[in-house]
């Protein structure tokens, strides 16, 4: 089968750079909700972005969720009228705050709130096979964090036995791992998962370099980037992607639209997650942060639509990396995480060559694929999100 061209989906976000119409446009554009559960974590992984707000105090939300936040859901979701919504019950590790995330989701149902899906990312530690029945009952995706090939080069410990058997019990699950200097062989990555987790999707992400990270994560070898970029895009050529997982690194996870394009980066200072824009992150006391990895409150429920938009724009113009105006690989890297950034000489981002070479890399194979024939191979990634409502 010849590998289709990537398309560039219709955009249904609100572009910051257009005239404001109003409230229905800015809650129809929202296509996520972050309720923030607390900053506590059982795992210190090295290459975590959470590293600055994590804590290993675990106590439950101190507050009930307001009743403006509950209405503001309803609104939100009969606005969607249909359209994919999410709500993310977000940590730290979020099973270390099961009991209210049940008790949240029950409580949402008997409110009429029905979001299309609910998502947890965790790193699975926690994860049972009640929790995972649970899960089914209620619509949720179940995200495990499991870096591969070389997990304990960046984490102090790995699922069990039953966490993975766990998992395999949720009807709608995805794995993530991290690419980074310690481990950067991702077709052993990808092989090995797909074993661990058969038919489940498998993500591979890229490091969010903060000035907290370890260097030695980051600090890639003369070729090592380009010599595992180019030997995923041959593994797919040769016919080693059963569920399309390789594919989808190439083509889906950096599809550009109105809001990441270079014509509109100058006034569209937005990363490339677009929060303030896609989604919002509640506090539990109704307080809006930044973003979900960060603890900075810059807006509020009592704020209008508008002006939870424009505090958002007014950050992120803050931060706008007006250095990479001009960079070759701008339109897929949006200089990633904003938040993150910092000189060691004045002169350049730290993660700069780092992400040149990965975009660069991603750029090239991207166009042999599209221009390859490659075997046919069942999308499960389709049919894992089918049928989300």
């Amino acid at each position: 089968m010849k590998a289709q061209a990537v398309k560039v989906p219709e955009v249904k976000a609100v572009a910051v750079n257009k005239p404001w119409t109003g409230e229905t446009e800015y809650l129809h554009g929202l296509s996520a909700v972050f309720l923030l559960l607390g900053p506590a974590c059982n795992m210190t992984c090295r290459h975590c972005s959470q590293t600055p707000i994590k804590n290993t105090f675990c106590q439950q939300p101190d507050s009930e969720l307001p009743e403006k936040v509950i209405l503001f859901l309803k609104k939100w979701l009969s606005v969607k009228n249909g359209f994919f919504s999410r709500i993310y019950f977000w940590g730290g590790e979020p099973l270390l705050y099961w009991e209210t995330i049940k008790r949240y989701i029950l409580m949402f149902e008997s409110r009429g709130i029905f979001p299309r899906q609910y998502r947890i990312f965790s790193n699975g530690l926690l994860l049972t096979k009640e929790i995972a029945d649970f899960c089914n009952r209620h619509r949720v995706l179940f995200t495990m964090s499991y870096d591969a090939p070389n997990p304990v080069a960046v984490r102090n410990a790995v699922p069990s036995k039953e966490n993975i058997e766990a998992l395999l019990e949720c009807k709608k699950r995805s794995v993530n791992f991290v690419f980074n200097a310690l481990n950067d062989d991702p077709v052993r990555a990808f092989a090995m998962l797909e074993e661990l987790f058969p038919e489940t999707i498998v993500d591979m992400g890229l490091i969010n370099v903060l000035s907290d990270i370890p260097k030695d994560i980051y600090t890639f070898r003369e070729g090592q980037i380009e010599r595992a970029i180019d030997a995923l895009a041959d593994d797919i050529i040769a016919g080693n992607d059963p569920y399309g997982n390789r594919y989808n690194f190439f083509v889906e996870k950096f599809i550009s639209d109105d809001l990441f394009r270079r014509e509109h980066f100058t006034t569209s200072p937005f990363p490339p997650c677009a929060p303030g824009v896609i989604s919002l992150s509640f506090k539990f006391d109704g307080s809006i942060v930044r973003c979900h990895n960060d603890s900075r409150v810059i807006s509020s429920i009592d704020d209008s639509c508008e002006e939870m938009l424009e505090k958002h724009r007014m950050v992120w113009e803050d931060l706008i990396p007006r250095k990479c105006f001009s960079c070759p690989v701008v339109s897929i890297c949006r200089n990633r995480c904003p938040i993150g950034l910092f000189t060691e000489d004045g002169t350049e981002y730290v993660h700069c060559e780092v992400l040149r070479r990965i975009y660069g890399s991603v750029l090239r194979n991207r166009k042999k694929l599209t221009e390859c024939e490659i075997p046919e191979y069942r999308d499960l990634r389709a049919e894992a999100r089918k049928g989300e409502g």
